[in-house]
């Protein structure tokens, strides 16, 4: 799970199953709202369909009522009762009345079975029906027990209309009717398969059931609940059905959740109530539920298949450019990016092919460094081996040098004894020519000594001048290598810069994904994944910098070296070409003493005349000698400084070639 494959297939899994859960949940909720909503529509209006019926059905009673009232027989007042009665029955037997009854303006009511048979008469004068239908109006009796002893004790409900004649109320017809009519219209109104109605009057009494012992024991709710709390729910309802309300409700009896819709019926006090078993309602609900599980399940294998697919489509290249990148970081530069992830046209594919460049241009900069090193290095061998010799040539010239000052010195000494020789003039003149001829063997070996000096001085010159002209080119060589330096630092912060905006890039694509919320975490997933991947080529690329940054210090070393080094050679030089001219000086000396000891030689019979001018001769000639020692001294100290300067130019030429040997060393690391 710790790739981008495996937390794909966890973000989506997840994702899938909390979108599957979140809708199973949210269809479920509004499956049921939808239902309880149609349920709150369908339901009164069932009431209010059920409550028509019921009132069509109480006008058809009242309108055959009315009928008979309106016979002219019935509405004569002065026509005998017993023709009434007859009339009576032969509609009687029309309908599905029990019994017709004619009262008077007195209360008298005549029965159209008894009254014939029994000549029994009923007081109807303490009824509510008999006076609203006198007063003109249509009444109904609700549902009561009877006590006509023809009807067993059955529920009874009674019908009235006013008898007019002459547009004058002459008498209330009355209609009597088993009650179970009203239980029939109840039974015959069904909602569901547990759905039923039932009636209810203006006290809450149950009037019609399909319970018929509701009705026997006039069932009240209202005050049932004083005494158990049970009832309450169903109480509230009852009381909104007496205050005519035509709406919906729901309540508890028995343990059962009901559901119930009501409707006030039209031409009485009565309320129709249509209820059903909440369960029935939401019953499917549960299948709704399984189907919606089944689904999810469904959806989450689809959502997890295609999770891994596409992790896997994402992760594997990704994974292919980390090995590549790992092993670049080791510096091998062989490994190839493939060429079907280089030719994806997403991002995959441009970090593929940025990593292909770099690695590219590092091969093509490290190739570069390879031969500059190795150049570099063979300069450096030449540049040691000139050094050397021109080492071994001025170790040379100060021997010579030392040996013309051991004769100069020498030359003073005989400059003194012929002084001296000269002022002992009575040792003979065969003395002074044994002198004369020492001082010219010696100026001889002056002579010889100095040529041998000078041709020194020339060989060094010219070795000076390899060494120089090699350390200028070595100075060239290694100021080409800082440039190169100098170009891959540029190339590296190219690729920091590169690696740094694709950090920024998959910054702001997380934080769009962000933005996004649940839809774009995977997004923010992959970008997560691509800003890892920029962050290690940075750090690739650091690394590299750094070892560019040592190659730098060490070439600038060099450069510097080689710098010092051209000012100590052409130091060098310099005080080479002094000393030519110093050897220059000694050999014009040398000549003018050799002249003057030929001159002394010539001389030599004449010297006991012009002993004061010899002994004058021999001074300069002293002068002279002590000048030419002076002057070689001066030069076996300058050849001991260019020695001196020579292995330290040996010594610089050796830290150079170990320098490139490192360099080369440093860029062997890399495999191209």
């Amino acid at each position: 799970m710790g790739g981008i494959r495996g937390r794909l297939l966890l973000f989506f899994g997840t994702l899938v199953a909390i979108i599957c859960i979140g809708l199973g949940v949210g269809a479920t909720i509004i499956a049921s709202m939808a239902l309880e909503s149609e349920i709150e529509k369908a339901i009164p209006q069932k009431a209010v369909d059920a409550s028509k019926l019921i009132t069509s059905m109480i006008d058809a009673q009242f309108t055959f009522l009315e009928g008979v009232a309106k016979i002219e027989v019935i509405q004569d007042p002065t026509i005998p009762i017993e023709e009434k009665i007859l009339i009576m029955q032969e509609e009687h037997a029309k309908s599905n009345f029990s019994r017709l009854l004619y009262a008077d303006t007195e209360g008298k009511a005549y029965a159209s079975d008894a009254y014939l048979r029994t000549n029994a008469v009923v007081n109807v004068s303490a009824r509510n029906y008999y006076h609203s239908a006198l007063s003109g109006k249509r009444s109904i009796m609700e549902p009561t027990l009877s006590v006509n002893p023809d009807d067993n004790g059955a529920m009874i409900i009674v019908y009235a209309v006013p008898i007019y004649h002459n547009n004058q109320t002459v008498g209330v017809l009355i209609a009597v009717g088993q009650a179970a009519f009203l239980n029939n219209i109840a039974e015959s109104i069904h909602y569901g398969k547990t759905g039923y109605s039932y009636i209810v009057n203006k006290d809450g009494v149950v009037i019609a059931h399909r319970n018929v012992d509701f009705v026997v024991n006039q069932f009240n709710p209202i005050e049932e609940a004083k005494s158990d709390v049970s009832y309450n729910s169903l109480a509230a309802q009852f009381r909104r059905m007496i205050n005519k309300e035509n709406s919906f409700g729901e309540y508890k009896i028995n343990g059962v959740d009901m559901y119930v819709g009501f409707a006030p019926v039209e031409s009485s006090d009565w309320s129709v109530a249509v209820t059903i078993d909440r369960a029935e309602v939401l019953e499917a609900i549960p299948v709704l539920r399984n189907t919606l599980i089944v689904g999810s399940i469904v959806a989450l294998i689809i959502g997890l298949m295609a999770a891994f697919l596409i992790g896997r489509s994402i992760s594997a290249p990704i994974k292919n450019i980390t090995e590549t990148v790992k092993i670049i970081s080791t510096g091998d530069l062989t490994p190839v990016v493939p060429q079907d992830i280089m030719n994806r046209k997403d991002e995959t594919g441009e970090i593929a092919v940025a990593i292909n460049n770099m690695k590219d241009n590092l091969k093509g900069i490290v190739s570069a460094m390879t031969l500059n090193s190795q150049q570099v290095a063979t300069s450096s061998e030449e540049l040691l081996a000139s050094a050397e010799q021109t080492m071994d040539a001025t170790h040379q010239a100060a021997q010579s040098a030392q040996e013309v000052a051991e004769g100069s010195e020498r030359q003073v000494i005989s400059a003194d004894e012929t002084a001296k020789a000269m002022e002992e003039m009575t040792i003979g003149v065969t003395k002074v020519a044994e002198s004369s001829m020492n001082i010219a063997e010696s100026a001889s070996d002056m002579t010889g000594r100095a040529k041998e000096g000078n041709l020194a001085l020339k060989q060094t010159i010219i070795k000076m001048d390899a060494v120089k002209e090699g350390t200028e080119s070595t100075a060239a060589i290694i100021k080409t290598l800082n440039e190169q330096s100098t170009k891959i630092n540029d190339i590296i912060q190219i690729i920091t810069n590169i690696a740094d905006q694709t950090n920024l890039l998959a910054l702001n694509a997380a934080i769009e994904a962000a933005r996004a919320g649940e839809a774009g975490r995977g997004f923010a997933v992959v970008a997560d994944e691509i800003r890892k991947l920029a962050d290690q080529s940075s750090s690739s690329a650091g690394q590299i910098k750094e070892l560019i940054h040592i190659v730098q210090q060490h070439t600038q070393k060099a450069f510097h070296s080689m710098e010092q080094n051209q000012n100590v050679v052409s130091e060098g030089t310099q005080m080479i070409e002094n000393v030519e001219i110093i050897f220059a000086a000694i050999m014009e000396s040398i000549q003018n003493v050799s002249g003057q000891i030929e001159e002394i030689s010539s001389v030599s019979e004449q010297m006991s005349a012009g002993a004061e001018q010899v002994s004058a001769s021999v001074h300069d000639l002293a002068g002279i000698a002590r000048t030419s020692a002076d002057h070689m001294q001066g030069l076996a100290a300058t050849s001991e400084e260019q020695l001196a300067t020579m292995e330290e130019v040996t010594k610089l030429s050796e830290n150079l070639l170990n320098m490139a040997d490192e360099l080369k060393h440093i860029v062997e690391k890399f495999r191209v």
